[in-house]
């Protein structure tokens, strides 16, 4: 399962999440939906750290995020970026 906790995120001096509270049930799919710009990758970077919390709290399997390594992380959560970044070459 996770779960966040008045998790507030965002980008340098712009905050894009604020206190959002909500759990996702382990063994189910969950969907988010939204309009352009309201904060759905935001979500997503912070939960595997590609982007660090403001404040809250963010729990999975019952841990706090800050107590897993990046290893152990990565068993328990994978993002997938709807574009590749890498330079060209």
């Amino acid at each position: 399962m996770i779960k966040l906790i008045n998790l507030c995120a965002g980008y340098e001096k712009k905050q894009v999440l604020n206190n959002i509270c909500v759990s996702f049930p382990k063994g189910k799919v969950t969907v988010l939906i939204g309009a352009n710009g309201c904060g759905k990758s935001t979500l997503l970077k912070t939960l595997v750290r590609i982007n660090s919390h403001i404040s809250g709290e963010i729990w999975i399997q019952g841990k706090r995020i800050e107590e897993y390594s990046a290893n152990e992380l990565a068993k328990q959560i994978a993002y997938l970026p709807q574009k590749k970044q890498t330079p060209d070459i």
